[in-house]
């Protein structure tokens, strides 16, 4: 069966062209992606339609000639702002402030530049320019000027960071934080299983080899007690009737902390682990189908 064929008009598409650039800061071109709130429409399609035809355009167009006749707008390359360093990072500040995340390669065009890619950026300072020496990338330039270490905004870790939140969490919570703590009490972008896979792959600025109870062994000795143990269902189990009796009911994996489990343990830890695998337990399951299962509660599925 044939694509559905959507009629298009240059009125609609200049219509578009203009809500992009309202919300994006700059002028749309054939690789933006989707075109918001249009569902099934992207400029790439809108682009083949006026340069081959189809939805009710003739073709033999496109949409750079279209706005270059409509709106003025030139996309060529000599109008491009000079690249630089210092103009490449105001631009993912800039992305940052509007959007919460720091950009990358596939970030779609730079917000306030029209007619420049991340992809593009990317690839100049790969490559280097008049203006660039190359040798450098995206994620490198962000990582040395603004200590980010992936899109998400994360920073490089060291082993005193680390120990400084541990010790913030246990000053908190009064228990030393394990894998299995869940996220950040003030970093909700941070969490602890994370931060253990840093320390033993090297991510993020760190060696790797280590890991995040060996880390806090190391530097708080004996006042450093969070050993959960091996878990076992009929532990796991003894805890969810714990649960139950204290609030009548049975825990799901939203039910937070797991009361008198040692180390700050979380039913979502539970759960992941119960699915995954590792501290003794096969994987394969959830802490929804182990309560249907030995205690008959399949409402805790949900």
């Amino acid at each position: 069966m044939a694509a559905k064929q959507f009629p298009l008009t240059i009125g609609q598409i200049l219509a578009w062209a203009d809500a992009h650039l309202s919300r994006t800061g700059t002028w749309p071109i054939s690789r933006s992606g989707p075109i918001y709130d249009q569902p099934g429409r992207t400029w790439e399609g809108v682009n083949s339609a006026l340069a081959k035809g189809g939805c009710g355009l003739p073709g033999g167009d496109s949409l750079a000639r279209v706005l270059d006749r409509r709106r003025g707008v030139k996309y060529t390359r000599r109008s491009w702002p000079e690249l630089s360093r210092p103009k490449i990072l105001a631009w993912a500040d800039y992305h940052h402030q509007c959007t919460g995340r720091w950009p990358d390669r596939d970030s779609g065009p730079v917000r306030g530049a029209a007619g420049i890619s991340w992809v593009t950026v990317d690839r100049y300072l790969k490559q280097g320019n008049k203006t660039l020496p190359g040798g450098s990338s995206l994620a490198k330039l962000l990582r040395d000027g603004r200590n980010v270490w992936d899109g998400r905004g994360k920073p490089r870790l060291t082993a005193n960071l680390i120990r400084k939140w541990a010790k913030d969490h246990h000053d908190a919570t009064g228990r030393w934080p394990v894998t299995m703590s869940g996220k950040l009490h003030d970093r909700p972008n941070e969490d602890w299983a994370a931060i253990d896979m840093a320390l033993r792959h090297g991510r993020r600025g760190l060696a790797g080899g280590t890991s995040l109870s060996r880390l806090l062994t190391e530097h708080f000795g004996a006042g450093y007690n969070p050993q959960l143990g091996r878990l076992t269902i009929e532990k796991i189990l003894g805890w969810a009737d714990a649960h139950n009796a204290r609030t009548k009911r049975w825990p799901s994996r939203k039910a937070g902390a797991i009361l008198g489990a040692p180390g700050g343990a979380t039913w979502g830890a539970i759960d992941s682990r119960l699915r995954l695998g590792g501290r003794g337990l096969r994987g394969g399951t959830t802490l929804a189908k182990l309560l249907d299962e030995h205690r008959r509660q399949p409402q805790a599925i949900r």
